[in-house]
């Protein structure tokens, strides 16, 4: 037996849609959009660098911060701590990743998601916060002067 030909028989063929390439197209998009946003949001976090902190120490002995970050405009502000000894010797630490330590004190917190960050250390009995907003000394707010000498005695 021979089966009828014709139009009625026959199956139609599908339509190339193009769905992979569609598919393809969008994956491609959402790989490219990803790439720049984390690159975009790298930049963002990075942008404005850390706290840079000069630890010294005075002829006498007793320590002294010297807090800088340029990006905020904040220069100069100084920390003495006198009646306090180090044994440290000096040095400067930029605080722009999670593993950096304080020369002096011993670090409570840090926040450095987006730099600079929030930066916490306690040296000497006394809590120094670094905030971009404020600094904050034994929880009270002193707000950043450049130039400014704060003194915390020694406890």
């Amino acid at each position: 037996m021979q089966e009828p030909s014709g139009p009625s028989t026959s199956r139609p063929k599908p339509a190339d849609t193009g769905l992979l390439r569609h598919m393809i197209v969008a994956f491609v998009f959402a790989v490219v959009g990803y790439f720049a946003f984390y690159a975009l949001d790298q930049h963002l976090r990075v942008r404005k660098g850390g706290w840079q902190v000069e630890f010294q120490t005075s002829t006498n002995g007793e320590p002294r911060w010297i807090i800088n970050q340029p990006t905020l405009g904040i220069t100069n502000v100084q920390i003495r701590f006198p009646g306090g000894a180090v044994t440290n010797p000096p040095g400067a630490v930029v605080f722009d990743t999670p593993k950096k330590q304080p020369l002096q004190g011993k670090l409570v917190f840090h926040d450095l998601t987006y730099l600079p960050g929030v930066i916490v250390i306690d040296h000497l009995g006394h809590q120094i916060q670094l905030v971009p907003r404020t600094l904050v000394l034994d929880k009270r707010e002193r707000g950043w002067t450049n130039g400014a000498v704060h003194e915390l005695e020694a406890r």
